[in-house]
Protein backbone atom coordinates (compact mmCIF):
# COMPACT_ATOMS: atom_id res chain seq x y z
CA UNK A 1 0.00 0.00 0.00
CA UNK A 2 1.46 3.38 -0.83
CA UNK A 3 0.54 5.33 1.75
CA UNK A 4 2.36 8.77 0.19
CA UNK A 5 -0.41 8.79 -2.34
CA UNK A 6 -3.10 8.68 0.06
CA UNK A 7 -5.39 12.05 -0.39
CA UNK A 8 -6.49 11.87 2.88
CA UNK A 9 -4.98 13.58 5.68
CA UNK A 10 -3.34 11.08 7.98
CA UNK A 11 -4.16 11.68 11.17
CA UNK A 12 -5.96 10.00 14.04
CA UNK A 13 -9.46 11.06 13.82
CA UNK A 14 -12.27 10.09 16.00
CA UNK A 15 -15.29 7.56 15.42
CA UNK A 16 -18.02 10.02 14.42
CA UNK A 17 -15.64 12.50 12.63
CA UNK A 18 -14.09 9.79 10.90
CA UNK A 19 -17.88 8.85 9.36
CA UNK A 20 -18.17 12.26 8.26
CA UNK A 21 -15.08 12.27 6.37
CA UNK A 22 -16.80 9.22 4.14
CA UNK A 23 -19.25 11.77 2.83
CA UNK A 24 -17.01 14.49 2.29
CA UNK A 25 -15.17 11.44 0.28
CA UNK A 26 -18.46 10.42 -1.43
CA UNK A 27 -19.08 13.97 -2.57
CA UNK A 28 -15.56 14.41 -3.82
CA UNK A 29 -15.89 11.74 -5.87
CA UNK A 30 -19.68 11.51 -6.76
CA UNK A 31 -19.41 10.80 -10.31
CA UNK A 32 -17.43 7.96 -10.62
CA UNK A 33 -18.77 6.31 -7.71
CA UNK A 34 -22.69 7.22 -9.55
CA UNK A 35 -21.99 6.13 -12.63
CA UNK A 36 -20.58 2.83 -11.56
CA UNK A 37 -24.17 2.46 -9.57
CA UNK A 38 -26.44 2.99 -12.50
CA UNK A 39 -24.37 1.37 -14.93
CA UNK A 40 -24.27 -2.05 -12.91
CA UNK A 41 -26.75 -2.42 -10.21
CA UNK A 42 -29.64 -0.66 -11.62
CA UNK A 43 -30.02 -3.19 -14.56
CA UNK A 44 -29.64 -6.14 -12.08
CA UNK A 45 -32.65 -4.18 -10.02
CA UNK A 46 -34.58 -3.59 -13.34
CA UNK A 47 -34.33 -7.07 -14.63
CA UNK A 48 -35.46 -8.58 -10.83
CA UNK A 49 -38.42 -6.75 -10.73
CA UNK A 50 -39.16 -7.24 -14.59
CA UNK A 51 -38.74 -11.16 -13.78
CA UNK A 52 -41.04 -10.80 -10.16
CA UNK A 53 -44.47 -10.56 -10.25
CA UNK A 54 -45.96 -7.46 -10.14
CA UNK A 55 -47.02 -6.39 -7.58
CA UNK A 56 -45.54 -8.35 -5.18
CA UNK A 57 -43.28 -7.30 -1.92
CA UNK A 58 -41.44 -10.79 -2.46
CA UNK A 59 -39.40 -8.84 -5.49
CA UNK A 60 -38.81 -5.49 -2.83
CA UNK A 61 -37.57 -8.69 -0.33
CA UNK A 62 -35.05 -10.16 -2.98
CA UNK A 63 -33.55 -6.39 -3.70
CA UNK A 64 -32.94 -5.56 -0.18
CA UNK A 65 -31.39 -8.98 0.10
CA UNK A 66 -29.17 -8.38 -2.37
CA UNK A 67 -27.75 -5.30 -1.02
CA UNK A 68 -24.24 -6.63 0.12
CA UNK A 69 -23.92 -7.78 -2.92
CA UNK A 70 -24.09 -4.56 -4.70
CA UNK A 71 -22.41 -2.66 -1.99
CA UNK A 72 -19.18 -4.10 -3.26
CA UNK A 73 -19.25 -1.49 -6.35
CA UNK A 74 -19.20 1.38 -4.83
CA UNK A 75 -16.49 0.35 -1.95
CA UNK A 76 -13.93 -0.72 -5.06
CA UNK A 77 -14.63 2.85 -6.43
CA UNK A 78 -14.05 4.71 -3.60
CA UNK A 79 -10.71 2.50 -2.41
CA UNK A 80 -8.97 3.41 -5.65
CA UNK A 81 -9.97 7.25 -5.39
CA UNK A 82 -8.76 7.45 -2.02
CA UNK A 83 -5.34 6.99 -3.46
CA UNK A 84 -6.26 9.63 -5.81
CA UNK A 85 -6.91 7.70 -8.66
CA UNK A 86 -10.66 6.89 -9.31
CA UNK A 87 -11.16 3.87 -11.59
CA UNK A 88 -13.12 4.19 -14.76
CA UNK A 89 -16.16 2.60 -15.36
CA UNK A 90 -14.51 -0.32 -18.00
CA UNK A 91 -11.98 -0.57 -14.80
CA UNK A 92 -14.70 -1.97 -12.76
CA UNK A 93 -16.16 -4.06 -14.71
CA UNK A 94 -12.75 -5.95 -15.16
CA UNK A 95 -12.73 -6.23 -11.27
CA UNK A 96 -16.15 -7.55 -10.70
CA UNK A 97 -14.61 -11.53 -11.13
CA UNK A 98 -12.43 -10.70 -7.79
CA UNK A 99 -15.16 -8.56 -6.46
CA UNK A 100 -17.56 -11.25 -6.05
CA UNK A 101 -14.69 -14.31 -5.38
CA UNK A 102 -14.34 -13.63 -1.47
CA UNK A 103 -17.13 -13.42 1.11
CA UNK A 104 -20.15 -13.37 -1.32
CA UNK A 105 -21.50 -16.62 0.29
CA UNK A 106 -21.05 -15.68 3.44
CA UNK A 107 -22.73 -11.87 3.17
CA UNK A 108 -25.61 -13.13 1.50
CA UNK A 109 -26.37 -15.93 4.58
CA UNK A 110 -24.83 -16.35 7.61
CA UNK A 111 -23.79 -12.27 7.46
CA UNK A 112 -26.39 -11.22 6.12
CA UNK A 113 -27.91 -9.52 9.75
CA UNK A 114 -24.48 -8.14 10.37
CA UNK A 115 -24.47 -4.97 12.32
CA UNK A 116 -21.26 -4.09 11.25
CA UNK A 117 -21.79 -4.92 7.73
CA UNK A 118 -19.70 -1.84 6.45
CA UNK A 119 -17.27 -1.81 8.57
CA UNK A 120 -16.78 -5.36 8.18
CA UNK A 121 -16.80 -5.30 4.08
CA UNK A 122 -13.22 -3.90 3.69
CA UNK A 123 -12.21 -6.84 5.46
CA UNK A 124 -13.20 -9.72 2.78
CA UNK A 125 -13.61 -7.65 -0.44
CA UNK A 126 -9.94 -5.13 -0.26
CA UNK A 127 -8.38 -7.60 2.01
CA UNK A 128 -9.28 -10.24 0.81
CA UNK A 129 -9.47 -12.61 3.92
CA UNK A 130 -12.22 -15.36 4.66
CA UNK A 131 -13.66 -17.26 7.46
CA UNK A 132 -11.73 -17.46 11.05
CA UNK A 133 -8.59 -15.23 9.87
CA UNK A 134 -11.57 -13.08 8.74
CA UNK A 135 -13.33 -13.06 11.56
CA UNK A 136 -10.28 -12.94 14.16
CA UNK A 137 -9.15 -9.33 12.14
CA UNK A 138 -12.80 -7.57 12.26
CA UNK A 139 -12.91 -7.97 16.10
CA UNK A 140 -9.61 -6.36 16.47
CA UNK A 141 -10.77 -3.44 13.98
CA UNK A 142 -14.11 -3.68 15.85
CA UNK A 143 -12.42 -3.21 19.67
CA UNK A 144 -12.44 1.04 19.62
CA UNK A 145 -14.96 1.07 16.47
CA UNK A 146 -17.52 -0.91 16.53
CA UNK A 147 -20.51 0.48 18.43
CA UNK A 148 -20.12 3.33 16.37
CA UNK A 149 -20.63 1.09 13.13
CA UNK A 150 -23.74 -0.93 15.21
CA UNK A 151 -25.53 2.65 15.21
CA UNK A 152 -24.30 3.54 11.63
CA UNK A 153 -26.29 0.66 10.33
CA UNK A 154 -28.79 1.20 12.76
CA UNK A 155 -29.72 4.83 11.65
CA UNK A 156 -28.85 4.58 7.91
CA UNK A 157 -31.58 1.86 7.92
CA UNK A 158 -33.92 4.01 9.64
CA UNK A 159 -33.47 6.69 7.22
CA UNK A 160 -33.97 4.36 4.37
CA UNK A 161 -37.72 4.15 5.00
CA UNK A 162 -38.02 7.97 6.39
CA UNK A 163 -36.79 8.69 3.17
CA UNK A 164 -38.78 6.77 1.16
CA UNK A 165 -42.06 7.53 2.73
CA UNK A 166 -40.42 11.33 2.62
CA UNK A 167 -40.39 11.18 -1.15
CA UNK A 168 -44.09 9.04 -1.66
CA UNK A 169 -45.76 12.30 0.72
CA UNK A 170 -43.61 14.66 -1.66
CA UNK A 171 -45.27 12.91 -4.70
CA UNK A 172 -48.85 12.95 -3.18
CA UNK A 173 -48.29 16.82 -2.72
CA UNK A 174 -48.11 17.05 -6.26
CA UNK A 175 -50.87 14.75 -7.32
CA UNK A 176 -54.81 15.90 -5.96
CA UNK A 177 -56.47 13.24 -8.62
CA UNK A 178 -54.06 10.09 -8.26
CA UNK A 179 -57.13 8.05 -9.38
CA UNK A 180 -57.80 10.14 -12.41
CA UNK A 181 -61.94 10.51 -12.13
CA UNK A 182 -61.53 14.10 -11.08
CA UNK A 183 -63.63 13.01 -7.41
CA UNK A 184 -60.53 13.77 -5.44
CA UNK A 185 -61.52 10.77 -3.83
CA UNK A 186 -58.62 8.87 -2.35
CA UNK A 187 -55.02 9.74 -1.92
CA UNK A 188 -51.61 7.89 -2.65
CA UNK A 189 -51.38 6.77 1.18
CA UNK A 190 -55.21 5.27 0.89
CA UNK A 191 -54.23 3.06 -2.52
CA UNK A 192 -50.91 1.92 -1.11
CA UNK A 193 -53.36 0.26 1.63
CA UNK A 194 -55.27 -1.70 -0.53
CA UNK A 195 -53.00 -4.38 -0.39
CA UNK A 196 -50.94 -5.75 -3.24
CA UNK A 197 -54.12 -7.36 -5.44
CA UNK A 198 -56.19 -3.99 -5.65
CA UNK A 199 -53.06 -2.09 -6.01
CA UNK A 200 -52.43 0.14 -9.15
CA UNK A 201 -49.74 -1.34 -12.03
CA UNK A 202 -48.56 2.03 -12.08
CA UNK A 203 -48.32 2.52 -8.03
CA UNK A 204 -46.46 -0.22 -8.22
CA UNK A 205 -43.79 1.01 -9.94
CA UNK A 206 -43.63 4.43 -8.34
CA UNK A 207 -43.25 2.72 -5.04
CA UNK A 208 -40.54 0.65 -6.09
CA UNK A 209 -38.60 3.99 -7.81
CA UNK A 210 -38.77 5.71 -5.21
CA UNK A 211 -37.97 2.99 -2.92
CA UNK A 212 -34.48 2.71 -5.07
CA UNK A 213 -33.79 6.08 -5.24
CA UNK A 214 -33.82 5.98 -1.26
CA UNK A 215 -32.37 2.69 -1.04
CA UNK A 216 -29.40 4.26 -3.61
CA UNK A 217 -28.62 7.60 -1.96
CA UNK A 218 -28.74 6.15 1.68
CA UNK A 219 -26.64 3.01 1.01
CA UNK A 220 -23.84 5.22 -0.90
CA UNK A 221 -23.58 7.06 2.36
CA UNK A 222 -23.33 4.19 4.56
CA UNK A 223 -21.02 2.56 2.63
CA UNK A 224 -18.41 5.63 2.42
CA UNK A 225 -18.62 6.27 5.95
CA UNK A 226 -17.88 2.72 6.96
CA UNK A 227 -15.21 2.51 4.77
CA UNK A 228 -13.79 5.61 6.25
CA UNK A 229 -14.43 4.32 9.50
CA UNK A 230 -12.54 1.57 8.74
CA UNK A 231 -8.89 3.25 7.07
CA UNK A 232 -8.92 5.21 10.31
CA UNK A 233 -9.17 2.31 12.50
CA UNK A 234 -6.48 0.22 10.50
CA UNK A 235 -3.95 4.01 10.69
CA UNK A 236 -4.74 3.87 14.24
CA UNK A 237 -3.79 0.63 14.88
CA UNK A 238 -0.78 0.55 11.96
CA UNK A 239 0.64 3.73 12.48
CA UNK A 240 0.46 4.91 8.83
CA UNK A 241 0.48 8.35 9.92
CA UNK A 242 3.73 7.52 11.77
CA UNK A 243 5.18 5.19 8.22
CA UNK A 244 4.45 8.92 6.65
CA UNK A 245 6.02 10.82 8.70
CA UNK A 246 8.98 8.86 8.88
CA UNK A 247 9.23 8.41 5.16
CA UNK A 248 9.05 12.31 4.75
CA UNK A 249 12.34 12.56 7.32
CA UNK A 250 14.21 10.21 5.53
CA UNK A 251 13.61 11.75 2.37
CA UNK A 252 14.67 15.01 3.86
CA UNK A 253 18.16 13.12 5.13
CA UNK A 254 19.05 12.49 2.01
CA UNK A 255 18.66 15.24 0.43
CA UNK A 256 20.58 16.78 3.55
CA UNK A 257 22.89 13.98 2.72
CA UNK A 258 23.55 15.35 -0.40
CA UNK A 259 24.11 18.76 0.07
CA UNK A 260 26.93 17.33 2.12
CA UNK A 261 28.83 15.98 0.29
CA UNK A 262 28.60 18.49 -1.81
CA UNK A 263 30.10 20.99 1.14
CA UNK A 264 32.88 18.24 1.49
CA UNK A 265 34.07 18.56 -1.86
CA UNK A 266 34.40 22.45 -1.42
CA UNK A 267 36.41 21.65 1.98
CA UNK A 268 39.14 19.16 0.51
CA UNK A 269 39.49 22.23 -2.25
CA UNK A 270 40.17 24.72 0.02
CA UNK A 271 42.51 22.13 1.90
CA UNK A 272 44.56 21.60 -1.06
CA UNK A 273 44.69 25.36 -1.38
CA UNK A 274 46.20 25.66 1.64
CA UNK A 275 49.05 22.56 1.73
CA UNK A 276 50.07 24.67 -1.30
CA UNK A 277 50.55 27.87 0.67
CA UNK A 278 52.53 25.82 3.30
CA UNK A 279 55.16 25.13 0.47
CA UNK A 280 56.80 28.85 1.60
CA UNK A 281 56.67 29.23 4.98
CA UNK A 282 59.83 30.70 5.78
CA UNK A 283 58.98 34.16 3.80
CA UNK A 284 56.16 34.71 5.84
CA UNK A 285 58.39 34.41 8.87
CA UNK A 286 60.77 36.86 7.88
CA UNK A 287 58.28 39.57 7.27
CA UNK A 288 56.54 38.98 10.81
CA UNK A 289 59.20 40.91 12.54
CA UNK A 290 59.00 44.63 10.54
CA UNK A 291 55.28 44.28 10.28
CA UNK A 292 54.85 44.31 14.28
CA UNK A 293 57.31 46.84 14.52
CA UNK A 294 55.28 48.99 12.16
CA UNK A 295 52.16 48.33 14.22
CA UNK A 296 53.85 49.82 17.27
CA UNK A 297 54.86 52.49 15.83
CA UNK A 298 51.94 53.82 14.57
CA UNK A 299 49.81 52.60 17.18
CA UNK A 300 52.76 55.64 19.46
CA UNK A 301 51.17 57.88 17.72
CA UNK A 302 49.51 60.81 19.65
CA UNK A 303 46.46 60.86 17.29
CA UNK A 304 45.49 57.22 18.73
CA UNK A 305 45.51 58.07 22.05
CA UNK A 306 41.93 57.29 23.86
CA UNK A 307 41.12 58.71 27.44
CA UNK A 308 37.90 57.12 28.84
CA UNK A 309 36.28 57.59 32.63
CA UNK A 310 35.07 54.86 33.90
CA UNK A 311 32.87 54.61 37.24
CA UNK A 312 31.87 50.79 38.59
CA UNK A 313 30.09 49.47 41.84
CA UNK A 314 32.27 48.50 44.13
CA UNK A 315 30.61 46.41 47.35
CA UNK A 316 32.73 47.73 50.72
CA UNK A 317 31.00 46.28 53.16
CA UNK A 318 28.37 47.86 56.01
CA UNK A 319 27.94 51.76 56.31
CA UNK A 320 29.04 52.97 59.78
CA UNK A 321 26.34 55.09 61.52
CA UNK A 322 27.82 58.58 61.50
CA UNK A 323 28.03 58.23 57.07
CA UNK A 324 24.63 57.12 57.31
CA UNK A 325 22.08 59.13 55.33
CA UNK A 326 19.06 60.92 58.00
CA UNK A 327 16.15 58.97 58.46
CA UNK A 328 13.29 59.43 56.49
CA UNK A 329 10.11 60.83 58.57
CA UNK A 330 7.60 57.87 59.50
CA UNK A 331 4.33 59.27 57.23
CA UNK A 332 6.18 58.61 53.58
CA UNK A 333 6.43 54.78 54.69
CA UNK A 334 4.92 52.94 52.16
CA UNK A 335 4.47 50.46 55.15
CA UNK A 336 2.71 53.14 56.99
CA UNK A 337 0.56 54.53 53.77
CA UNK A 338 -0.56 50.99 53.14
CA UNK A 339 -1.73 50.65 56.70
CA UNK A 340 -3.70 53.73 56.96
CA UNK A 341 -5.36 53.47 53.48
CA UNK A 342 -6.91 49.88 54.59
CA UNK A 343 -7.71 51.12 58.38
CA UNK A 344 -9.58 53.89 56.00
CA UNK A 345 -11.29 51.71 53.51
CA UNK A 346 -12.54 49.31 56.54
CA UNK A 347 -13.90 52.50 58.11
CA UNK A 348 -16.08 53.46 55.30
CA UNK A 349 -16.85 49.60 55.15
CA UNK A 350 -18.93 49.65 58.56
CA UNK A 351 -20.42 52.88 57.44
CA UNK A 352 -22.09 51.93 54.45
CA UNK A 353 -23.09 48.30 56.74
CA UNK A 354 -24.54 50.62 59.19
CA UNK A 355 -26.25 52.33 56.31
CA UNK A 356 -27.71 49.64 54.83
CA UNK A 357 -29.23 48.22 58.06
CA UNK A 358 -30.65 51.53 59.26
CA UNK A 359 -32.58 51.50 55.94
CA UNK A 360 -33.77 48.20 55.76
CA UNK A 361 -35.39 48.84 59.26
CA UNK A 362 -36.97 51.64 57.92
CA UNK A 363 -38.57 50.08 55.13
CA UNK A 364 -39.91 46.79 57.40
CA UNK A 365 -41.65 49.91 59.50
CA UNK A 366 -43.03 51.60 56.44
CA UNK A 367 -44.26 48.61 55.28
CA UNK A 368 -46.04 47.52 59.05
CA UNK A 369 -47.45 50.86 59.23
CA UNK A 370 -49.27 50.39 55.56
CA UNK A 371 -50.63 47.58 56.25
CA UNK A 372 -51.85 48.16 59.63
CA UNK A 373 -53.41 51.70 57.59
CA UNK A 374 -55.08 49.51 54.57
CA UNK A 375 -56.97 47.62 57.12
CA UNK A 376 -58.29 50.17 58.64
CA UNK A 377 -59.57 51.48 55.50
CA UNK A 378 -63.39 51.18 54.29
CA UNK A 379 -64.56 48.75 52.41
CA UNK A 380 -64.33 49.94 48.42
CA UNK A 381 -67.53 50.64 46.52
CA UNK A 382 -68.57 48.05 44.34
CA UNK A 383 -67.69 48.07 41.43
CA UNK A 384 -69.99 49.57 38.47
CA UNK A 385 -71.48 47.14 36.35
CA UNK A 386 -70.38 46.90 32.84
CA UNK A 387 -71.69 48.32 29.28
CA UNK A 388 -74.17 50.03 31.30
CA UNK A 389 -75.99 47.08 33.03
CA UNK A 390 -77.57 47.90 36.53
CA UNK A 391 -78.40 44.71 38.55
CA UNK A 392 -82.08 45.26 37.68
CA UNK A 393 -80.75 44.72 34.03
CA UNK A 394 -79.08 41.04 34.89
CA UNK A 395 -82.58 39.67 35.96
CA UNK A 396 -84.19 37.83 33.80
CA UNK A 397 -88.25 38.87 32.37
CA UNK A 398 -90.86 36.37 32.50
CA UNK A 399 -91.35 36.15 28.73
CA UNK A 400 -87.81 36.19 26.98
CA UNK A 401 -89.58 36.60 23.21
CA UNK A 402 -91.88 39.30 24.29
CA UNK A 403 -89.25 41.24 26.30
CA UNK A 404 -86.84 40.53 23.03
CA UNK A 405 -89.75 42.13 20.45
CA UNK A 406 -89.96 45.14 22.50
CA UNK A 407 -86.39 45.80 22.53
CA UNK A 408 -86.52 45.15 18.94
CA UNK A 409 -89.24 48.00 18.85
CA UNK A 410 -87.28 50.08 20.16
CA UNK A 411 -84.27 49.99 18.38
CA UNK A 412 -82.21 48.48 21.11
CA UNK A 413 -80.84 45.89 19.04
CA UNK A 414 -77.67 45.48 21.09
CA UNK A 415 -79.75 45.67 24.36
CA UNK A 416 -82.15 42.50 22.70
CA UNK A 417 -79.01 40.68 21.52
CA UNK A 418 -77.44 40.98 25.17
CA UNK A 419 -80.51 39.54 26.70
CA UNK A 420 -80.88 36.35 24.12
CA UNK A 421 -77.63 35.91 24.85
CA UNK A 422 -77.94 36.32 28.90
CA UNK A 423 -81.30 34.06 29.35
CA UNK A 424 -79.13 31.06 26.95
CA UNK A 425 -75.79 31.15 29.21
CA UNK A 426 -78.42 31.19 32.44
CA UNK A 427 -80.88 28.03 30.23
CA UNK A 428 -77.00 26.43 29.68
CA UNK A 429 -76.02 26.46 33.12
CA UNK A 430 -72.93 29.05 33.28
CA UNK A 431 -71.42 30.16 36.19
CA UNK A 432 -70.18 33.66 37.01
CA UNK A 433 -66.42 33.38 36.03
CA UNK A 434 -67.48 31.94 32.33
CA UNK A 435 -66.73 33.82 29.42
CA UNK A 436 -68.19 33.37 25.92
CA UNK A 437 -66.08 31.04 25.19
CA UNK A 438 -67.09 28.53 28.08
CA UNK A 439 -70.77 29.18 26.82
CA UNK A 440 -69.88 27.56 23.42
CA UNK A 441 -68.12 24.49 25.28
CA UNK A 442 -71.11 23.99 27.49
CA UNK A 443 -73.16 23.89 24.46
CA UNK A 444 -71.10 20.99 22.65
CA UNK A 445 -73.02 18.99 25.11
CA UNK A 446 -76.36 19.47 23.27
CA UNK A 447 -77.87 18.53 19.64
CA UNK A 448 -76.07 20.07 16.66
CA UNK A 449 -78.83 22.51 15.91
CA UNK A 450 -79.04 23.72 19.65
CA UNK A 451 -75.00 24.41 18.79
CA UNK A 452 -75.08 25.82 15.61
CA UNK A 453 -77.64 28.58 17.55
CA UNK A 454 -75.43 29.47 20.73
CA UNK A 455 -72.98 29.96 18.14
CA UNK A 456 -74.59 32.13 15.74
CA UNK A 457 -75.88 34.14 18.80
CA UNK A 458 -72.92 34.03 20.66
CA UNK A 459 -71.15 35.27 17.24
CA UNK A 460 -73.82 38.12 16.93
CA UNK A 461 -73.88 39.49 20.45
CA UNK A 462 -69.71 39.53 19.75
CA UNK A 463 -69.94 41.99 16.64
CA UNK A 464 -72.52 44.18 18.90
CA UNK A 465 -70.49 44.50 21.91
CA UNK A 466 -67.05 44.73 20.64
CA UNK A 467 -67.26 45.82 17.57
CA UNK A 468 -70.67 48.00 17.53
CA UNK A 469 -72.22 45.88 14.21
CA UNK A 470 -75.92 45.22 15.75
CA UNK A 471 -77.62 43.99 12.91
CA UNK A 472 -81.63 43.96 13.13
CA UNK A 473 -82.03 41.24 10.83
CA UNK A 474 -79.41 38.66 12.86
CA UNK A 475 -81.68 39.64 15.79
CA UNK A 476 -84.89 38.79 14.13
CA UNK A 477 -83.50 35.43 12.77
CA UNK A 478 -82.21 34.35 16.46
CA UNK A 479 -85.64 35.69 17.82
CA UNK A 480 -87.86 33.66 15.44
CA UNK A 481 -85.45 30.55 16.55
CA UNK A 482 -84.97 30.65 20.08
CA UNK A 483 -88.30 28.54 20.63
CA UNK A 484 -87.34 25.87 18.94
CA UNK A 485 -84.12 25.59 21.25
CA UNK A 486 -85.25 27.02 24.30
CA UNK A 487 -88.91 26.89 24.90
CA UNK A 488 -89.47 26.29 28.48
CA UNK A 489 -87.58 29.14 29.72
CA UNK A 490 -88.71 30.10 33.30
CA UNK A 491 -87.56 33.53 35.25
CA UNK A 492 -85.10 32.56 37.64
CA UNK A 493 -81.82 33.61 39.44
CA UNK A 494 -79.45 36.30 37.82
CA UNK A 495 -77.56 34.46 34.72
CA UNK A 496 -74.27 33.41 35.60
CA UNK A 497 -72.05 34.64 32.62
CA UNK A 498 -70.71 37.63 31.80
CA UNK A 499 -72.38 38.49 28.93
CA UNK A 500 -69.50 40.51 26.93
CA UNK A 501 -66.35 41.78 28.28
CA UNK A 502 -65.31 45.00 27.60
Amino acid sequence: MQLDQLTLRLRPRGPWEAMDLGTALLRANWKPVLLSWLALVLPLVFVIYALGPAPSGWVWVVVWWLKPLFARVPLFVLSRAVFGAPPRLHEVIRALPALLRTGVFAGLTYLRFDPWRSFNMPVRVLEGLRGQEAGARGRLLRKRAGGHAFWLTFVCAMFTVVFSLALIGLVNMFTPDPTGTRGNEESLWQLLNRGEENLPLWLYYLNVTLDFIAFSVVELLYVASGFTLYLNRRMVLEGWDIEVALRALAARVTAQQEKQSWAGAAAALVAIVMAGMLVYPHAGMAVEPSSKEAIKKVLAAPEFEQYEEVTRWKYIGEVRPDKRKPEQPRWIDRDFVGVGFAEIIRALAWLALAVVIGLVVWRISSWRASADKGQERAAPPAPVPRQGKSKADEVLPHDIVQAVQQMLAAGRVRDALGLLYRAAAARLGARASDTEADCLARARSREQATRAYVTNLVRAWQRAAYAHEASLDAAHALLQEWPRHFPDVQPGPPPAARAGRA
